[in-house]
């Protein structure tokens, strides 16, 4: 039996949507949806810098998968291994962009 020629992976273990990006400096944020301190969902923003982007340049609106990795200098953790999805997610993923979504 030979292999395929590649190596399958596992996906990311996050999802977001890109809400901010800048162009010119090669940085921006994902919004995560996490629970809460209280049980209730909440979302946090993580950096993301495009050296940790697997292919492509984000999109403000894009959906992404990606994992976290300790911050630089006590920041908070940030995004790496992110993959570009689209701009077109999933309607049960409108609520990480805080538009609702599926009820």
């Amino acid at each position: 039996m030979t292999s395929p020629g590649w190596i399958e992976k596992p996906l990311p273990n996050f999802a977001g949507i890109i809400t901010k990006w800048n162009n010119d400096k090669d940085f921006g944020f994902i919004r995560q949806v996490v629970d809460g301190r209280d049980g209730r969902k909440t979302s946090v923003d993580r950096f993301v810098h495009i050296s940790n982007v697997a292919c492509g340049v984000p999109q403000v609106g894009a959906f992404v998968r990606f994992d976290l990795i300790a911050g630089r200098n006590g920041k908070p953790e940030q995004a790496a291994n992110v993959e570009i999805y689209g701009v077109e997610a999933p309607p049960a993923v409108d609520v990480l962009a805080g538009e609702g979504g599926a009820q």
